[in-house]
């Protein structure tokens, strides 16, 4: 679904995966408690060239969060997620529920977790 399609996430019933940034998606957003738009340094924990993976327990179910800076950021978040299987991101996903994703390609070899 689009983050349109969505209404109001706290009586969705329904654990989501929200894909994109609050500047851009309002489901995210709301998520972070954040105004949609929400751009930059107004998002804690963004900075430029730099994207998140988050878990959160809210509204009694699951919420995974995978957001950037900018479009390519975002991509290389939701490679984190996709590959989650990959050694090397495994390693830095393990035991937590927030990551700060780096990188300067759109490969897995290029992507930094931690």
């Amino acid at each position: 679904m689009k983050d349109t399609e969505v209404g109001d996430v706290s009586t969705l019933a329904k654990n989501v995966v929200a894909v994109g940034g609050p500047a851009v998606n309002q489901v995210t957003a709301k998520l972070l408690g954040l105004t949609f738009p929400a751009y930059g340094s107004s998002v804690a924990g963004l900075a430029e060239g730099k994207a998140v993976v988050e878990l959160k327990d809210l509204y009694g179910r699951h919420q995974l969060l995978v957001y950037g800076w900018e479009a390519d950021d975002t991509r290389r978040a939701a490679l984190v997620v996709k590959n989650a299987a990959d050694a090397t991101i495994k390693a830095g996903l393990t035991g937590k529920t927030s990551v700060s994703v780096t990188g300067t390609s759109l490969e897995v070899t290029g992507i930094t977790v931690a």
